[in-house]
């Protein structure tokens, strides 16, 4: 099968919210994840750290959980974070009043709550192997990654699972995509800042998020960290649909999700 056919095909499962499709030999299915590690990322008043039983609150001291006032700790994992709530963004002109630019980042609701895919081999039985795959930096579909998946699931024969890194593809505003919005204030960014030589609508959302806050690289990558152990731990408990709790685990990964990589 040509390429772009396979593209095409596989890019239109995806629309659908999976399926089979016997011709490619895979069943693509799609599930919602509620991220654990959001709990630590900065914007909220306060945090909570389940180890040592001790709220963290803006401009305070360290005091123990009282009572209702006490941040849950879904799912075990230690929501330790900032200490405070991040600063107003630098770029505050009107040109720049993209709302979910300026959100805190503990308030994007499809960072917290989104959906991954598995990609399996079409086949009665759980499968034995896993691929996790990870993509690169300020991507926003994963339609270019969809005939890599299919060539590994054909290949190796294990599934592969496209769980995608936090603030990208669907887990960021649709805002941050939009064109026509990022044109208007990459075409101001241009006129404010005339010795950046790069700007483009494609890396505007990204360009203002990590230069009004560069410390968002290491808690995003912290969140996904933790997402992708929550996400292991759940196969390794069986309650992953179509895997076997004794499978084998193994990464493919492309540009950031390479060094993301580098942790597990």
């Amino acid at each position: 099968m040509e390429y772009q056919t396979l593209y095409y095909q596989i890019k239109d499962l995806m629309k659908q919210g999976g399926g089979v499709d016997p011709v490619l030999g895979i069943r693509l299915e799609k599930h919602d994840f509620t991220s654990a590690g959001a709990m630590i990322l900065p914007g909220k008043s306060k945090y909570y750290c389940a180890s040592h039983k001790t709220i963290f609150t803006e401009n305070t001291e360290a005091q123990p959980p009282k009572g209702k006032d006490t941040v849950s700790d879904k799912d075990g994992v230690d929501a330790v974070g900032p200490p405070s709530s991040q600063p107003a963004a630098t770029e505050n002109g009107s040109e720049f009043k993209l709302h979910p630019l300026k959100m805190e980042d503990s308030d994007i609701a499809e960072n917290r709550h989104f959906s991954y895919y598995i990609m399996h081999p079409v086949r009665s039985g759980r499968s034995k192997g896993v691929i996790l795959l990870f993509h690169g930096l300020n991507e926003k579909s994963w339609e270019k990654y969809l005939p890599w998946a299919v060539s590994m699931v054909r290949l190796t024969g294990k599934s592969v699972i496209l769980l995608p890194i936090a603030f990208h593809m669907d887990r960021a505003p649709k805002n941050w995509s939009d064109t026509r919005a990022m044109q208007k204030i990459a075409e101001a960014r241009k006129v404010k800042y005339p010795a950046y030589s790069h700007i483009s609508a494609v890396n505007t959302a990204i360009s203002i998020r990590l230069g009004n806050h560069p410390d968002r690289l290491f808690w995003s990558g912290l969140q996904t960290y933790q997402d992708v152990y929550m996400l292991i731990k759940k196969i390794k408990k069986g309650s992953v649909s179509g895997i076997a709790g004794d499978c084998t685990i193994d990464f493919f990964a492309y540009s950031i999700g390479a060094f993301y990589r580098l942790f597990y």
